[in-house]
């Protein structure tokens, strides 16, 4: 945190008489202040991380294949999506938060493909429908940077070559 009370904190610590005057008072004032800040900081990150959970969770059971679940089934996909919700509510740092978002998209491509899975009756000529994350498409481009504009032009055509072939294989294509 970057904030003017850490400077009032660090000069009382170097006092070698803290206690003459209002030196105690004011840290005591600036460690209030910045816990205070820090607290709305948890909060609105646990508030975020708990709406992109909802959102997920709305995304679910808006699917077609989610009406066609049984309930314990339809619990079974979403069990994992209320565990990140409890464990998001009960959290206290900030790091653990972003980490439990970073890893949702993760959680949620699996709950699609384990939905499909439950949903779709087994067919031997025809795979089954599969979810990948658009992070997990790798391209044959072989540039670490993009230039000019053909260099555009050549991820782009190199990225749309790669998902086509998903699409081909029946996976449909989560947008991060």
């Amino acid at each position: 945190i970057d904030a003017d009370e850490k400077n009032v904190i660090s000069e009382v610590k170097e006092d070698p008489t803290p206690y003459r005057g209002n030196s105690m008072k004011e840290a005591k004032e600036a460690m209030d202040s910045i816990e205070s800040r820090v607290k709305k900081a948890i909060d609105k990150e646990k508030e975020s991380t708990l709406s992109s959970i909802e959102e997920k969770i709305s995304d679910l059971t808006e699917k077609d294949e989610y009406s066609n679940l049984s309930g314990s089934q339809k619990e079974q996909v979403l069990a994992p999506l209320h565990q990140l919700k409890q464990q998001a509510k009960s959290e206290r740092y900030i790091g653990n938060l972003k980490n439990i978002q970073t890893n949702l998209g993760n959680v949620y491509t699996e709950q699609l493909n384990q939905m499909i899975e439950l949903a779709t009756p087994e067919k031997e000529d025809e795979p089954k429908r599969q979810f990948i994350k658009q992070s997990n498409i790798h391209t044959s481009f072989s540039k670490k940077e993009l230039e000019t504009e053909e260099d555009v032009d050549e991820y782009l055509s190199s990225l749309r070559e790669a998902m086509v072939k998903h699409i081909q294989k029946n996976h449909n294509i989560v947008l991060d």
